[in-house]
């Protein structure tokens, strides 16, 4: 892995158009979350909203170490 793919790390956040009230959605990459993968770097990438405006799907991407995964995740806003 190289340095930079041992820093690259994202998460999911919503903001108001106005640029006020950013909101940190999932805590992929910060311990003592439930969603929180141990040893691993998360990337949220290409995320869409659901038609109903209730949910976001995202693609959520693992590396650790040479092993990659990548799965779609729905979550769900309160």
């Amino acid at each position: 892995m190289s340095d930079a793919e041992a820093r690259l790390k994202t998460e999911l956040w919503v903001i108001n158009t106005d640029g006020s009230n950013p909101r940190q959605l999932k805590h992929f990459n910060t311990p003592d979350y439930p969603e929180h993968v141990d040893g691993t770097n998360c990337i949220v990438a290409d995320s869409v909203w659901a038609p109903d405006g209730k949910s976001i799907v995202a693609g959520v991407f693992t590396m650790k170490g040479k092993s990659r995964h990548a799965k779609l995740m729905r979550i769900e806003l309160q």
